[in-house]
């Protein structure tokens, strides 16, 4: 789950993350691809 920049839900990742789906938080993708793609 991809939650955007300035997204942040601890009871909801917690629960993702229990239920074995990895969680990103307050990322931008394309700050993100930029950083990757160097």
């Amino acid at each position: 789950v991809w939650m955007q920049s300035g997204i942040r839900n601890e009871q909801a990742a917690q629960r993702f993350a229990e239920a074995g789906i990895k969680v990103v938080q307050d990322r931008c993708l394309m700050v993100e691809h930029r950083r990757v793609a160097r």
